[in-house]
């Protein structure tokens, strides 16, 4: 089974859907942006994190793309892949999260991006 996402429009960024299940809404889908630079799993802005009743595991350190270092929140939650990361902005699918995985996109405004697991 694969995932099947697109370009955004001006190019800049391959985004996939994720599926999200927590409580009380049942799943809730969110388009997330992939980011090979992050070697975590995935983050959420908190908010959503809140809505759907994840809990609090405890902080990890994240070093930023700026090289600086900052504790962030972890959470128990559920997206049909893995755990969650808090952290603001637009949600990101990193590099653990697509261990095992095969990412492929056309690099062009639109165009296609497909993640499928490896045989």
């Amino acid at each position: 089974m694969a995932i099947l996402g697109a370009v955004s429009e001006d190019g800049g960024e391959p985004v996939i859907p994720l599926s999200l299940i927590g409580h009380p809404d049942g799943r809730v889908g969110v388009e997330a942006v992939v980011d090979t630079g992050f070697d975590g799993e995935h983050t959420l802005p908190v908010d959503l994190i809140l809505q759907l009743g994840y809990a609090p595991i405890g902080t990890v350190g994240a070093t930023l793309a700026d090289g600086s270092s900052v504790e962030i929140g972890f959470f128990a939650g559920r997206v049909s892949w893995h755990a969650v990361l808090a952290a603001e902005g637009v949600p990101l699918v990193g590099m653990e999260l697509l261990a095992g995985s095969r990412l492929t996109l056309d690099a062009a405004p639109g165009g296609a991006v497909r993640v499928e697991a490896l045989s």
